[in-house]
């Protein structure tokens, strides 16, 4: 991983279009060592490539869609920034709708709905709280029905899982 990242600082300004969907292929093994900030780096890296590739097309919309849902706004909630963690979910999602990518929606209505939550739990006034905690069910429910009807994932992949544990 560390050799990947190093690498791809390396190329962010001479190949663009060979980084656009670098988080993808990173994003799970780069979270699992456990540095926050680095994950949001290289989310960063990502989402600068992807739009800096000239003949910009689905791949990078991909790219840069999944960077900054899995990666910038993963790592912003983490880190406690959650109005900067809305905001990338909210421009992933608006990325990810735009090329009809369903699966790009499920994560951004799991992630939108784990950050409800933490700021229902954040906030003393019953009435917020109430409002936050009602749209986490509502986002994380979403997010379990695409998970579940997607060929990709299904009924018993862990991800449907991860929303019910939200929930």
């Amino acid at each position: 991983v560390h050799n990947a990242v190093a690498l791809a600082r390396i190329c962010a300004t001479t190949h663009p279009e060979a980084l656009a969907r670098m988080f993808i292929a990173l994003d799970k093994p780069l979270k699992c060592w456990g540095d926050k900030h680095l994950v949001l780096d290289v989310a960063e890296l990502a989402i600068t490539a992807a739009r800096r590739v000239r003949s910009r097309g689905r791949a990078e919309a991909e790219g840069e869609a999944q960077a900054m849902i899995c990666g910038k706004s993963w790592a912003l909630q983490r880190i406690g920034r959650l109005e900067e963690a809305k905001i990338a979910a909210e421009i992933s999602l608006r990325l990810g709708e735009e090329i009809g990518w369903d699966r790009n929606t499920a994560y951004c209505e799991k992630c939108i709905g784990r950050l409800f939550r933490i700021m229902g739990e954040a906030t003393s006034e019953p009435i917020k709280k109430a409002e936050f905690l009602t749209a986490s069910v509502e986002h994380l429910e979403t997010a379990i029905a695409r998970f579940t009807m997607s060929p990709e994932f299904g009924a018993q992949h862990p991800e449907v899982g991860d929303c019910y544990s939200l929930l």
